[in-house]
């Protein structure tokens, strides 16, 4: 979808569409000086994020949720050519001055294929966090294959209260082990089934380390499997959202007079698996903890990604 930032609106793979939709927010133009991603554009699908996940600050420099793609159009180039069926985006930096380009080829074959490559066009050296955002739906099936035993960063939670044991000091909501364990309230939770990991009412962002070699990342859902194959040497990290209801941007209805006035919107039930660079959403968090990647002046960096399904 061009006007929407190059989005990716459906993906079919072994005669399974894996794709979220979003039933509250429509798909939808946003306004050329939108800065809102999740009230104008989160309406599922697949997006990229660059050169910020969440909304900082960086030098002086205002970085916007979600990056700098989804407001524009990109341009769009599609070919047809023996190794498949392939259409490309390019985007430009509106923060600081960089070029995006992503080649989409869906292969004979079947798999899918993502190329990526990203170029400082300006005259100083500058940090960059990337992500894929594809979102699924997230259901009681809903199974995850990350790397066993890799380490977990902990970037956001919600709906996860603390809790204080008896004669003792309130303990953390939510605390990293290695994948695919956390410790929610101090109780401990496998995200291998996120749907049954958290509560209903709770949601986290977590990013995973990846081996610095080629690896796959898994979901199973309803008796098909999607395989990511990925090279942590590229993208360091793996970004996971998984929400049961525990966010969205809609305030709640406490009140018996909003309750009365505002219609009742569907809680988000949906996941997010994220090849990055960084280990943190917001690339201003990055540069601090040492994650982020730096491009000098026309330096360009490439990286690539291919998905497979199988029953």
């Amino acid at each position: 979808m061009p006007a929407l930032g190059g989005r990716i609106r459906e993906l079919t793979i072994d005669g399974r569409q894996w794709l979220w939709h979003n039933p509250e927010i429509p798909c939808a133009v946003p306004a050329a000086d939108a800065t809102s991603y999740v009230l104008a554009a989160d309406s599922g699908g697949w997006d990229e994020c660059v050169p910020t996940i969440a909304p900082c600050t960086v030098d002086g420099v205002t970085l916007v949720d979600h990056g700098d793609l989804w407001a524009q159009r990109a341009a769009v180039a599609i070919e047809t050519l023996p190794e498949g069926q392939r259409a490309t985006c390019e985007w430009t930096g509106r923060a600081y001055p960089f070029r995006a380009r992503r080649t989409v080829t869906v292969t004979p074959t079947g798999a899918v294929r993502f190329d990526y490559a990203l170029t400082n066009t300006g005259t100083e050296r500058r940090p960059f966090q990337w992500a894929t955002h594809p979102l699924f739906p997230l259901t009681a099936e809903t199974r995850l294959e990350l790397p066993e035993g890799a380490e977990i960063r902990i970037d956001a939670h919600h709906g996860m209260p603390s809790v204080a044991p008896t004669g003792g000091p309130p303990m953390p909501p939510m605390e990293a082990r290695v994948w695919p364990h956390v410790l929610i309230g101090g109780v401990p939770r496998d995200l291998t089934r996120p749907f049954v990991g958290l509560e209903q009412g709770q949601a986290c962002m977590l990013f995973v380390q990846l081996p610095r070699s080629r690896t796959t990342l898994a979901i199973e859902q309803e008796g098909k499997r999607l395989e990511f194959g990925v090279d942590g040497a590229q993208t360091p990290w793996v970004g996971l959202w998984v929400n049961r209801g525990g966010w969205s941007p809609f305030p709640p209805r406490t009140s018996l007079w909003a309750r009365l006035t505002t219609r009742r919107r569907t809680p988000y039930c949906n996941f997010a698996i994220e090849p990055c660079f960084a280990a943190t959403g917001a690339v201003a968090a990055a540069v601090a903890d040492g994650s982020a990647l730096w491009l000098g002046p026309g330096e360009t960096h490439v990286w690539d990604m291919t998905l497979t399904g199988s029953t």
